[in-house]
């Protein structure tokens, strides 16, 4: 094993490098997106079809950027020359996008956005949550999706209101303030990937998580979350596709399978800190909302049983960045691992790099770690099992294994170990 910190191996020139969550989300895909960004010097544009009922949280030299809508390279792009994309595909929050671009200091010279994007609105988000008919009517004899494991941020409804292509249907040319920022996104990217250039495609939430999974039906978001989806979002052809970077985690999770609204009046969603301190005067109702079966190879576990695995002194317990309550944690599934690479895989010429994040909760001495050497016999043997093993049998049949794995340690861009199998 070996380790240098420069990436430019995941890009292919002429080509489009694609990075997912091999899971359900929340893998800490942003951070490898932003440590692979920030060590390669070959690439010239990123781009993304994101819907705003994901998040992605990126820690870069201590300090926290969450991106719904750009890419996660955004924060230290600026004045570079580099342009982030969003494809027609994606649904855009304008406040979210307001927010984002003003946290960066991006402007339309290096944010170019699709004119179909569609635009979630209130009347979305009041459908999923029950409160309203589709329309935008007072609300009839329906719940929503808030019990399907729902974030019910409105994107799913946006989506279905531009396949209907209904009347109420917001896009992004309908919106003033963001003429400037409009352009041909496909043409463009074209055009650059016909001049040689090299670009990453970031694909949200994870495969886990695709509408066409049979398995997984009834706890899915409303599109599949694949390479070949990711292609069809940005309007691009398949001859332009190359690396795939799949990323993991040690312990995965999935949603909470419960939401608390407040009984104070406005139905508000309330956070697990909220509901755990007992706010006083405010009652709320659970609401009943499973999110989903794990693989038959895995189990899922507590954050007690996590946080004693990892010896860490601290209790672990993750939260979702938008709800604010409890994730479920899962032990790690093989299954799921064979499974995504075999619905992503590339072309020939091309190769499946894996990521794996929280390392560290395999071993919490490990935390922050840049170096393979501080690596224990357990996490080697769970590497071993998890990883190297089947992927070496995938690799013997098709060559198509990249040997360069990135090991997440923590949480900032930094902590990561890049080993050379």
């Amino acid at each position: 094993m070996g380790e240098t910190r420069n990436t430019n191996y995941f890009f292919t020139p002429g080509k489009l490098t694609f990075l997912l969550d091999g899971g359900a989300g929340s893998s800490g895909k942003g951070k490898m997106a932003s440590f692979i960004m920030k060590h390669a010097d070959n690439w010239t544009f990123a781009c993304n079809t994101f819907l705003p009922q994901a998040s992605h949280t990126v820690v870069d030299d201590g300090v926290s950027y969450v991106y719904k809508q750009l890419n996660s390279c955004a924060h230290y792009i600026k004045g570079t020359g580099k342009v982030i994309y969003i494809g027609q595909g994606s649904v855009i929050s304008l406040d979210a996008l307001k927010k984002e671009l003003e946290m960066t200091g991006l402007d339309h010279a290096q944010v170019k956005i699709h004119p179909m994007c569609g635009i979630v609105q209130d009347i979305d988000r009041l459908y999923e949550e029950g409160k309203l008919m589709f329309d935008g009517e007072t609300k009839g004899n329906h719940s929503g999706t808030i019990k399907k494991g729902s974030t019910c941020s409105g994107v799913g409804a946006t989506r279905a209101r531009k396949a209907l292509r209904h009347p109420k249907m917001l896009y992004a040319s309908d919106i003033d303030w963001l003429q400037p920022y409009l352009c041909d996104v496909e043409k463009e990217i074209t055009a650059r990937l016909m001049e040689g250039e090299s670009g990453l495609c970031e694909i949200a939430q994870g495969y886990q998580l695709s509408v066409g999974l049979t398995k997984f039906k009834g706890f899915t978001t409303s599109r599949n979350c694949t390479v070949a989806a990711a292609l069809d979002d940005m309007m691009l052809p398949p001859a332009f596709a190359g690396n795939v970077v799949i990323n993991f985690r040690t312990f995965p999770i999935r949603i909470h399978s419960n939401k608390y609204l407040s009984t104070d009046g406005n139905e508000r969603h309330m956070t697990w800190q909220e509901v755990q301190d007992g706010e006083e005067g405010v009652d709320y109702t659970v609401i009943e909302s499973p999110s989903g079966p794990g693989y038959e190879d895995q189990m899922e576990i507590s954050w007690d049983e996590l946080t004693a695995l990892s010896g860490s002194p601290e209790p672990i317990m993750e939260c979702t960045t938008l709800t604010k309550l409890p994730r479920r944690v899962f032990t790690f599934s093989v299954q799921n691992l064979l499974d995504s690479i075999w619905a992503n895989f590339p072309a020939e010429g091309h190769k499946v790099f894996v990521a794996v994040n929280f390392i560290n909760y395999l071993d919490n001495n490990i935390t922050d770690s840049q170096d393979y050497g501080d690596v224990n016999e357990i996490t080697k043997n769970w590497l071993d099992a998890n990883l190297w093993n089947p992927l070496g049998q995938i690799s013997g049949d098709t060559g198509r294994i990249g040997f360069k794995f990135l090991l997440g340690t923590g949480a900032d861009t930094e902590s990561v170990i890049i080993a050379d199998w």
